[in-house]
């Protein structure tokens, strides 16, 4: 949807609501991928057509930001860290292309890494070779190899509730009875574009993994997640 204020109309947004393929398997991780290699740059261009406004993406993602057991979170790092992940799988496919940095350096960089590119680096590839064949080939006949023209970030990762400053995704915000199994998969998302956004308020989750859902106090198999913003 593109929105304009009522009352000043210079300030507008763009807002998607969205949900992607189920099941943490490789096969629908390349089908997540492909939904986004389709979505986020028909939603740059809109944002563009309107002069480069805000973005806004609250998202059922299906699947987690970081790796969970075998499974590595290829759609979700595509679309928050894509150059690094690209940079990383080329390193991995070609290890020709590895850097010769010294142990100190490595130290360094290391501290400077977010800890979604962590989750990127400390990941054994040989693994599913196979799948970061696939990834990469698949950005890159999709024009998407970088990313997909965007600066996302994570309301939860950027933003303060009572005080409080986020600095990662909720822990969870799903609960599978099917593998008695938590997983953090829905997630609210901007790219500020020409704008300064700032996130205000969050909507606070449990932090304890030992809660069935659905029950009397939430009554759905996921959780709220909302976030107020300030352009």
């Amino acid at each position: 949807a593109h929105l304009k204020h009522k009352q000043r109309q210079n300030k507008e947004i763009i807002v998607c609501s969205t949900h992607f393929k189920a099941m943490l398997t490789m096969q629908s991780e390349e089908q997540r991928l492909r939904q986004l290699c389709y979505l986020l740059p028909k939603l740059r261009g809109l944002s563009e057509e309107h002069g480069d406004i805000p973005l806004f993406i609250g998202c059922d993602f299906n699947a987690p930001a970081t790796a969970f057991g075998d499974f590595f979170p290829y759609a979700y790092q595509s679309m928050m860290n894509g150059k690094y992940l690209h940079d990383v799988l080329k390193m991995f496919l070609d290890p020709q292309n590895k850097n010769t940095s010294t142990q100190q350096e490595e130290k360094e960089k290391e501290k400077e890494l977010s800890i979604a590119q962590r989750c990127i680096k400390q990941h054994d590839f040989s693994k599913d070779g196979k799948m970061a064949q696939n990834v990469v080939e698949l950005l890159k006949a999709k024009n998407c190899e970088f990313g997909y023209g965007l600066q996302l970030k994570s309301a939860y990762c950027f933003g303060e509730y009572d005080g409080k400053k986020y600095g990662d995704n909720p822990l969870f915000t799903c609960y599978s009875p099917f593998d008695n199994n938590h997983f953090g998969i829905d997630f609210i998302l901007f790219d500020e574009r020409k704008a300064k956004v700032q996130v205000t308020q969050l909507l606070s989750t449990p932090k304890e993994k030992s809660l069935l859902m659905p029950n009397w106090e939430y009554p759905s198999d996921h959780l709220a997640v909302m976030a107020s913003f300030k352009i």
